[in-house]
């Protein structure tokens, strides 16, 4: 029709953004008809999975718990960050006397009940509490891609719609999965690239080989 801008040339079609409304963009270019609430539902399920099947945002917590006190909840982690599990745990109780309540309590088992200051560190694994948490740049540039995969991946499996393919639902299902064993790598590498996280040898820091106090 004459006068009729292209859907491309509207203004906000393609956010200069690179974030969630770049995500949203690519899933509504590359299928025909998907709506807004659909792409949205999509894209907020695949961002909560990529952070708890790559532990991509890992903290290491140094905790205190006081004379008396059994338990204590990291959980949740801030406003926008809640725990998805524990990586790693260091100290509380030499005989590694405690029990972990997912997702974010840590109790003290010693009976009876400490009378003195009991320290230790935790390494959590944190995932968003909803699809308003502000991710970093490094998810949004280097595995958005990823995430576009994974919403594919789900909407292509949805029986029953003008976009159903199972065959594009397995290719991206695939990419994810690469993707979430890449993110998962940088993770546990501290995003060193080329090489190994250097720490303090064991018996410089207090500690025991196998990581205990």
């Amino acid at each position: 029709m004459s006068g009729t801008i292209p859907t491309c040339q509207q203004p906000g079609y393609l956010s200069e953004d690179p974030g969630l409304d770049r995500l949203l963009d690519n899933l509504q270019a590359q299928v025909p008809g998907l709506t807004n609430d659909m792409a949205m539902l999509v894209a907020w399920n695949v961002i909560e999975d990529f952070y708890v099947k790559s532990a991509y945002r890992r903290e290491h917590v140094y905790f205190r718990m006081d004379p008396g006190v059994m338990r204590i909840d990291f959980d949740p982690y801030d406003s926008h960050w809640r725990v998805s599990r524990f990586m790693k745990l260091f100290g509380l109780n030499a005989d590694y006397n405690f029990k972990i309540e997912p997702p974010g309590g840590l109790r003290d088992l010693t009976y009876p009940p400490p009378t003195s200051e009991r320290v230790g560190e935790v390494i959590l694994a944190l995932k968003p509490n909803s699809i308003s948490t502000p991710l970093p740049y490094d998810v949004w540039t280097t595995y958005w891609e990823t995430l576009l995969n994974g919403a594919l991946h789900r909407l292509y499996l949805q029986p029953g719609k003008p976009y159903s393919d199972m065959n594009a639902s397995q290719a991206m299902g695939r990419l994810y999965r690469s993707g979430i064993a890449s993110a998962r790598a940088d993770a546990q590498s501290q995003h060193l690239r080329d090489g190994q996280p250097w720490v303090f040898p064991y018996f410089a820091r207090g500690g025991h080989p196998d990581g205990r106090w």
